[in-house]
């Protein structure tokens, strides 16, 4: 964790924040975070140690504003299909799990005082934050929201696509919705395979 924090620590430029860059928050139970994210980067930027991650990870900090423990830890940078060599030469006869490509906003989890919170890619107070938390308090996802704390007090984080009707990128949903893309561990950075996934009674009901 310590070593992943660093690597994202040098990534950063005071001088040039078109790359990448870190955001210091605090949370509504008074934690301070540290958010690592980018604005552009280009083919060779990514190759550098700890570049992926930097979409959104979210870093717990002690008074020294030393990492404490990964509070959210979303997908890694990905890419187009042939879009730079991440993604050429793939075999696709491997695939083990496809999905339709979502067109909202990546909301991730994390737990705070005990309490379940979310954060959109680069924030923890955006409205797509907000919005994806209140639907998580409604009597129609409380077992989304149960089973998503037990998650993320076992170290893992949900991330999902927050779609709805005010939140229009290209494609229009009717109603405001959450469709989870994947459980990642929080220190490992592994995923939950899509198989274990299918087979939890409640996660599989909104993949």
């Amino acid at each position: 964790m310590k070593e992943l924090f660093d690597n994202l620590m040098a990534l950063q430029d005071p001088n040039d924040i078109s790359k990448f860059f870190y955001k210091d928050v605090v949370t509504q139970p008074g934690t301070k975070c540290r958010i690592f994210s980018y604005n552009y980067a280009a083919y060779s930027d990514w190759l550098l140690p700890g570049a992926l991650e930097s979409r959104g990870i979210m870093f717990e900090l002690d008074a020294n504003d030393q990492p404490v423990r990964v509070m959210a830890r979303p997908m890694e940078k990905f890419f187009n299909l042939e879009e730079n060599p991440f993604t050429m030469d793939l075999d696709l006869s491997q695939l083990e799990y496809a999905m339709t490509k979502a067109d909202g906003s990546l909301i991730s989890t994390y737990v705070d005082q005990g309490y379940l919170y979310t954060k959109s890619k680069g924030s923890i107070s955006s409205s797509q934050a907000i919005e994806s938390k209140q639907l998580l308090l409604d009597i129609n996802y409380k077992p989304l929201a149960e089973r998503a704390l037990e998650l993320a007090k076992d170290g893992f984080t949900c991330n999902f696509e927050y779609v709805a009707p005010n939140n229009r990128i290209v494609l229009n949903y009717a109603k405001k919705d959450l469709i989870l893309l994947n459980v990642r561990h929080n220190e490992t950075g592994e995923y939950v395979s899509m198989t274990e996934l299918q087979k939890d009674p409640v996660l599989r009901n909104y993949l």
